[in-house]
């Protein structure tokens, strides 16, 4: 297949949602398909754009990478006239399709009658109810091709609205095998690192901000002054770093490359996943996040809360310790339940490890275009399922409601979690 790449940020940047859109177009290139990545032009880029890309966001594979003209002056302005230019780029009138997980995109593509794939990680029917009548629209239209989410939990949102599920893929993200190389061993990764000591390690890797809850991963450490904490990703002096500088066992380490973050991982006796339900309830940005792929591959115990869209890829018992999200002293009993049992402990890392053989970016690649060859041979009509109109209404209202009381937009909340599952009961020692 041909496939135009759209993205309309600059890069390259450390955000997630850069990091995976580049991974996964290196991968549908090593696929075997001819794909370019269209980019808007950095005025004080250095060196040639392709190798800019490839080398910092540390993938391989016959990926072309080209930049269109763009005007940096007012972001949501810059994202409008970069899908204005893609559509009518002669790549995109040319190729099978356009991929591209921006809304101005989407929609300029099919305004222009090009056929277009989404992909996106948000629920955004549910976070943004006024939403699902774009969606619905989209979904009739023939140059639509599908979208691609990151997660059940958020297909299924718009299945609810009445998308048909021919025209929704769930494919969970994936790491890149060569960035966990060398595999290292905990103690030949904490002398790498300078660690020592003799107490547990539990490790976070990530942004450092309260967005991620880590105001639950420092409640923790004031209990639990016997546990050290390391948190790796910090790019400067935030609230977070600033109460970690007064807990005698919280160190924090810097922003790391990608494949620069592995010994972190392979240092830890327990890889954390702040167990609270903010991230997703509340902010709605943090849905199936992608360091956990990183984690499983690491083949250490994970130590998460148990949220809709984590359970996806966590089992409790199995492949890693969930707990009730958002309850501090659960937190603090669960993941001294998990210390203080190294068989557990094995039984998780070595869950985790085999988890993660089928989740690498080259086989989500595949599954994908299995996807996308069905819906490119699909050229009947296609029907829409009803649409809830009595609950959009609610939903909305109160959405507007709650946006006039906080004076600001925000995401409607989503994914109230439930009770942590038992698919292999875990008791206290």
């Amino acid at each position: 297949m041909n496939i135009v790449v759209s993205f309309e940020n600059s890069i390259p940047a450390s955000r997630a949602d850069a990091e995976q859109f580049v991974n996964n177009a290196a991968a549908l290139a090593r696929a075997g398909h001819s794909v370019e990545l269209l980019l808007p032009r950095t005025s004080n880029r250095q060196g040639d754009v392709r190798d800019v890309v490839m080398r910092y966001y540390e993938v391989d594979g016959p990926l072309r990478v080209r930049e269109l003209p763009a005007w940096h002056g007012n972001h949501v302005a810059m994202q409008i006239l970069q899908a204005l230019r893609v559509v009518n780029d002669a790549a995109v009138r040319k190729a099978d399709f356009v991929y591209t997980r921006n809304f101005a995109t989407l929609t300029a593509a099919i305004a222009a009658r090009r056929p277009v794939l989404f992909e996106h990680f948000r629920p955004w029917g549910d976070q943004y109810p006024p939403m699902q009548p774009y969606f619905r629209g989209v979904a009739r239209r023939p140059e639509f091709l599908g979208m691609i989410l990151h997660s059940e939990f958020a297909a299924r949102s718009y299945r609810e609205i009445g998308i048909p599920d021919a025209l929704l893929c769930t494919c969970h993200n994936g790491f890149e095998p060569k960035r966990m190389e060398p595999v290292l061993g905990k103690d030949a990764a904490r002398a790498q690192l300078g660690l020592t000591g003799a107490r547990p390690l539990v490790v976070y890797s990530g942004r450092m901000n309260e967005k991620k809850g880590l105001d639950v991963v420092l409640a923790m450490a004031r209990a639990m002054p016997e546990t050290r904490f390391l948190l790796v990703g910090s790019t400067g002096e935030g609230s977070v770093e600033t109460q970690a500088k007064t807990l005698e066992n919280v160190s924090v380490a810097p922003w790391q490359t990608f494949s620069g973050v592995a010994p972190y991982l392979y240092a830890a006796d327990v890889l954390l996943v702040p167990p609270s339900a903010s991230p997703l309830a509340d902010h709605g940005n943090t849905v199936l996040p992608i360091k956990l792929f990183g984690y499983l591959a690491a083949g250490r115990p994970i130590f998460a809360g148990d949220t809709p869209d984590v359970r996806e890829l966590l089992v409790h018992g199995e492949t890693a310790f969930l707990v009730e999200p958002g309850k501090v002293d659960a937190a603090v009993r669960g993941l001294r339940t998990l210390l203080a049992s190294p068989d557990l402990m094995q039984r998780l890392g070595d869950g985790a490890a085999t988890r993660a053989r089928t989740l690498t970016w080259d086989a989500r690649a595949a599954r994908i275009t299995r996807f996308v060859e069905g819906r490119l041979r699909d050229v009947g009509p296609r029907a829409i399922g009803p649409f809830p109109w009595g609950r959009f209404a609610a939903r909305s209202r109160d959405w507007a409601r709650e946006m006039a009381e906080r004076g600001s937009f925000r995401p409607a909340p989503v994914g109230e979690p439930t009770a942590p599952s038992t698919s292999r009961a875990i008791t206290e020692p």
